[in-house]
């Protein structure tokens, strides 16, 4: 019989049905939850249910292109009926809209919030209207309001929780993201990986995998290859990723003369992703606001190449150990022209290709981080416990049958 606690994990859509990195998040702690303790069942806007292995549940609620009030109602649906049928100890949420439809079944049992970036403050940044920003808004602040602990991928995001939210900081741990290493630390070298992605052998090459989009510092990067080939002049710069300013992106490109050393190659398929990074000299990190972790630096790092990070979020968290000479000074065109040149001319020093990922194995592999989000959770859930006892015996209510979770009292 099974007597590991129950997690119930909502994220948004599903990986690999749907790339991104909350969905990868969401896919892999979900995968390596079971090996640290918990039985997990998964809840997901996806096409189909997914079959992770022993210890771990995926639910596909409601299809990808149903209309929100659909998916908020069949959420609502599923999550009551799961709390009443399953000994669920955990609620955990991965993304604001979806947790505001349970918002009131946090009274109920104890909940864990995986704050993965300011909802409100990235629409704003990515053009969204006023009423958009301010419903956003307004949905995590009522949401924050309640878990009994937050998980943030990096001091930084700390920061803005309880900053920005009112969060008391000892209800935040800081836990950094995951890497397979199995999957990413893999037999080849640089010139294999070239030869197999039919890139030229000796031809400078930095990359970078980005959602196309506005914080992402792109046109920064862009603007910064001329400067960099008018010094390094077989420079490369190739740029993975699909988002809504793909084609603005390419006419940039076009418009500045360098279609002959920035390409935009769109998603870069998953298998093909440790070769992608393998093959680079060098992975950058372009971004100019609101990243939270940088899960591409961690992946370049573990399939052996260094990665240059701006100054911006938590992207210095994931370097300092290795290097700091990997932090640029800003996020400017011109400094990331500076980095660039000084990686492709050899006078800045970069780690070599074991340092890296054997910095990345004992960082940032998943066995070790899902280790620590399970012991996060067991703290959240003995102090919830504690707190519980002591409140019924204060207001004198037999404690009899506490672990029955249906009988935990509102967690605030």
């Amino acid at each position: 019989m099974n007597t590991a606690p129950v997690v119930l994990q909502i994220g948004n859509r599903w990986f690999p049905e749907s790339p991104g990195g909350l969905e990868r998040y969401h896919y892999d702690l979900a995968r390596h939850l079971p090996a640290a303790g918990f039985e997990v069942l998964s809840f997901a806007v996806a096409q189909t249910a997914d079959f992770l292995g022993p210890g771990t549940e995926m639910t596909a609620y409601a299809a990808p292109n149903s209309f929100i009030i659909h998916r908020l109602s069949a959420l609502r649906h599923a999550v009551r009926n799961c709390l009443a049928t399953r000994r669920v100890a955990l609620v955990v949420c991965h993304y604001p809209l979806y947790g505001f439809p349970i918002f009131d079944l946090m009274r109920t049992v104890p909940t864990v919030f995986h704050f993965h970036g300011p909802w409100a403050a990235e629409g704003k940044i990515e053009g969204n209207s006023l009423p958009a920003w301010l419903s956003k808004r307004c949905i995590e602040q009522l949401l924050y309001q309640r878990p009994a602990g937050f998980v943030v991928l990096s001091a930084a995001f700390r920061d803005i929780l309880c900053e920005t939210y009112g969060v008391p900081a000892e209800r935040v741990f800081v836990i950094p993201g995951g890497v397979d290493m199995a999957r990413f630390d893999g037999d080849g070298d640089r010139l294999s990986a070239r030869s197999a992605l039919r890139w030229e052998a000796d031809r400078p090459v930095a990359v970078t995998l980005r959602r196309l989009n506005r914080r992402m510092g792109i046109e920064n990067l862009i603007d910064a290859m001329q400067k960099v080939v008018s010094v390094v002049p077989r420079a490369l710069l190739l740029i993975g990723g699909s988002g809504p300013l793909r084609a603005t992106f390419e006419q940039r490109i076009e418009q500045r003369g360098l279609g002959n050393c920035v390409r935009v190659l769109g998603r870069i398929p998953d298998e093909q992703l440790p070769l992608f990074y393998r093959a680079a000299d060098v992975s950058i990190m372009p971004s100019i606001a609101l990243e939270g972790f940088g899960l591409t630096a961690a992946e370049s790092l573990a399939c052996g190449t260094p990665v240059l990070v701006t100054p911006v979020g938590g992207l210095p968290e994931v370097v300092t150990g290795l290097s700091p000479d990997l932090i640029l000074e800003g996020t400017e065109p011109e400094v990331l022209a500076e980095g660039l040149i000084k990686a492709f001319s050899g006078t800045l020093h970069l780690p070599d290709p074991t340092t890296c990922a054997t910095y990345a194995r004992n960082h940032f592999d998943w066995p070790i981080i899902a280790g620590q989000v399970a012991a996060c959770y067991r703290t959240i859930l003995d102090g919830t416990s504690i707190a519980s006892l002591a409140a019924r015996r204060n207001a004198g209510i037999s404690t009899r049958g506490l672990n029955d979770r249906a009988q935990v009292p509102e967690i605030r």
